[in-house]
């Protein structure tokens, strides 16, 4: 079976409201995957900038400057 995967979240936006470009498919196997990976990738981020190893207003949107 196929899941659907959305790479990114906006607030308000149903699910079918995503552009076809935010959208990936994924047998079920792979997504659950994905979910566990992303689940550990951001508990390192959280940990990261909690000890301050991270600057998260670096990956927000990939900017670099700090008053944009």
């Amino acid at each position: 079976q196929l899941s659907v995967h959305h790479l990114h979240y906006e607030s308000g936006l149903k699910p079918w409201e995503y552009d076809n470009d935010s959208l990936v498919t994924l047998c079920d196997r792979c997504h659950n995957i994905l979910h566990k990976d992303l689940v550990k990738l951001s508990g390192i981020i959280a940990f990261k900038a909690l000890v301050g190893k991270i600057d998260l207003i670096v990956l927000d949107d990939g900017r670099m400057d700090k008053n944009t």
